[in-house]
This record gives C-alpha cells, structure tokens and sequence, in this order.
C-alpha cells in the first residue's frame, strides 16, 4: 500500500487524537490530594501560624535525621508538652502524630518503619501560653 499525502495527514490527526485522548484520561484518574483534609480552615488563621513560626525561630529547636534512621529532635531549653506531626505529600493516610517531650533537651524516635521519600514534620508546641511551631522537610 502506498501512503500519499492525504493517508499521511489522517494517520497525524489519528496520532494526536489518541495521544489526547490518553492525555485527558490519565488527568481524570489522577488523585490529587490535600496535605490535610482541613487545609482551608488552616488557611484562614494563617497569620497566627507565621506568628508561632516566627517565635519558635529563638528557641534553638533542631530537627536531624541520624545514621540508622532515627530522628533526633534537641532544644536549647526544656519543653514538656508537644505535637510532632508527620505529613507526607504524597500519601495523606500515611500521616500520623506523635507526642513531644523535651524535658531532657532531646527526644529520639525510630523512623525505620516509615515510607521512604519527602515528609514534612512540624512541632508544635506551647511555651509561656504562646503557640511555637517549628516546620522541617526530611528525605527518608
């Protein structure tokens, strides 16, 4: 069979109508989710949020990722009361929370069971009855 001009502009537009076609379905099936279900009402008392941001960067909290897969968590000073919270942003049902307690300075928690890839860990905690929040991205 000989291809002409004319077979040749019909296979073209075949090819890029399958191509959408692929394009528009895999976008439909594409699950795209939130870092947190309340994402919205969080974004309403943003500015308090930066305000605790910005009193937790006096507070010397560090945030480390050891050998072995442990995650320090150390401070200058003592803090008895806390949240750690684990977000993975691309898996929201593998989020979870866990308690803080520096009251000696340094906590370390086993990390090894945990998916591999980017996670967003924040503390959040209360000192003095103000909110601190300290945010750290860690690649597992």
């Amino acid at each position: 069979m000989k291809f002409n001009w004319g077979h040749k502009i019909i296979l073209t537009f075949a090819a890029f109508f399958v191509l959408m076609g692929t394009l528009i379905f895999k976008s439909i099936n594409t699950d795209f989710q939130l870092v947190a279900p309340n994402y919205y009402e969080k974004e309403i008392a943003y500015q308090q949020r930066i305000d605790a941001i910005n009193r937790a960067s006096n507070i010397g909290l560090e945030i480390i990722v050891t050998p072995g897969n442990y995650l320090k968590i150390s401070s200058d000073e003592a803090i008895s009361n806390g949240v750690l919270y684990f977000y993975c942003p691309f898996d929201n049902s593998a989020d979870f929370q866990v308690g803080l307690n520096l009251k000696d300075k340094e906590q370390v928690l086993n990390i090894q069971n945990i998916k591999k890839g980017k996670w967003e860990v924040e503390v959040v905690f209360l000192k003095n009855d103000l909110l601190h929040v300290v945010k750290k991205i860690i690649i597992l």
